[in-house]
């Protein structure tokens, strides 16, 4: 289903404000922390990033790494063409649209979409990337999430994220175990410089006769 959008996010669908706030947060830390400890390629990795917005996880990813992703905004897929054009290739495409034939990938990459997705379009990314992996390739994702016990700065910074779908932690495992028969699931409070709480998902074993 599509989120209402507010002034902020109206504000937030321009690359430049989207790059300021996440150098704010500390988000390129972030993201090396993300690639070193979850994302883990292999030299020459092929990975399709989903709703790759500006590119910027190619801050944090080696220059021997096959890159292609995707985004539905054309202004985020125009960014991500101006400044990452010789790392790899950008798709302004839906998922429900994306179509890479028989390409495979060895990591697929969700970088904070799942929390702006209902269940059913999450089917849809989900279905995508299980379809999309190599053999004994991994799907990866981490996004906002609600624990018990939750910092009150980082669940008040959560409750004003822009996603209307965050999920407790183990909510999105959930929808994860339909689609792949492995799924793990590692709760980060350590990646930005405020107080947040991120799920991430570490998942392989696309389950074929659904992704099919």
């Amino acid at each position: 289903m599509p989120e209402s959008v507010t002034g902020v996010q109206r504000v937030l669908a321009w690359p430049r404000a989207y790059n300021f706030v996440q150098d704010a947060l500390g988000s390129v830390a972030a993201r090396r922390r993300l690639v070193a400890e979850h994302i883990r390629p292999e030299p020459g990795c092929r990975l399709l990033d989903i709703g790759c917005g500006p590119g910027h996880i190619l801050e944090a990813l080696p220059a021997d790494l096959r890159y292609v992703g995707f985004d539905a905004s054309p202004a985020y897929v125009e960014a991500a063409r101006h400044r990452w054009s010789d790392r790899g290739e950008f798709h302004c495409t839906t998922v429900e649209q994306a179509d890479f034939g028989e390409r495979r990938f060895d990591v697929v990459l969700a970088t904070g979409i799942l929390h702006h997705l209902d269940d059913a379009a999450s089917d849809s990314l989900l279905a995508l990337a299980a379809r999309a992996l190599a053999p004994g390739g991994r799907f990866i994702a981490t996004d906002a999430t609600y624990i018990r016990d939750q910092p009150r700065v980082a669940r008040w910074l959560i409750d004003r994220d822009r996603g209307e779908h965050i999920r407790p932690a183990g909510g999105y495992a959930d929808l994860a175990k339909p689609w792949f028969e492995s799924v793990g699931l590692t709760v980060r409070g350590d990646f930005l410089r405020l107080p947040y709480t991120h799920a991430v998902l570490e998942c392989a074993e696309p389950r074929v006769s659904r992704a099919s």
